[in-house]
């Protein structure tokens, strides 16, 4: 098991802020993990779209993959391709600013989630750029 930190911290824009857990997030097959993401405040945005993605391929060949994608509209709770049924975010808690993703059956072949392999970014609509939070 090799533990990773998530960058703490990434601001959105002078009023929001994201952070993750400042402990290393590591998941074994048959236990519950959630990789945390919080907004700051804990509001949430008209017009969001939150994407959670996971770098795949070797080092020469790696790209990122989208895992869980949220929009602000109805019916747009969707995991990706390789992903169905395998991730859920807390909507119920996305007015509490929680953003987290429970990557619940996508396990690697190992038997291990480790945070360094997913990637969270936020976008407003009514802002144009776009924060990240890499784990």
């Amino acid at each position: 098991n090799v533990p990773f930190t998530p960058l703490l911290g990434m601001f959105l824009t002078e009023k929001f802020s994201l952070s993750g857990s400042p402990y290393p997030v590591v998941g074994i097959v048959g236990q519950d993990v959630v990789l945390p993401c919080q907004l700051s405040p804990r509001t949430w945005p008209v017009d969001t779209e939150v994407l959670w993605s996971k770098i795949e391929g070797t080092h020469s060949e790696a790209g990122y993959v989208n895992v869980h994608q949220y929009k602000n509209q109805p019916n747009l709770d969707i995991s990706g391709d390789n992903y169905q049924r395998r991730t859920e975010m807390f909507q119920q808690e996305f007015r509490n600013g929680n953003v987290s993703l429970n990557p619940f059956a996508a396990v690697s072949r190992s038997g291990v989630v480790l945070s360094r392999e997913y990637s969270f970014c936020l976008r407003l609509a009514f802002h144009t750029q776009t924060a990240k939070c890499d784990f």
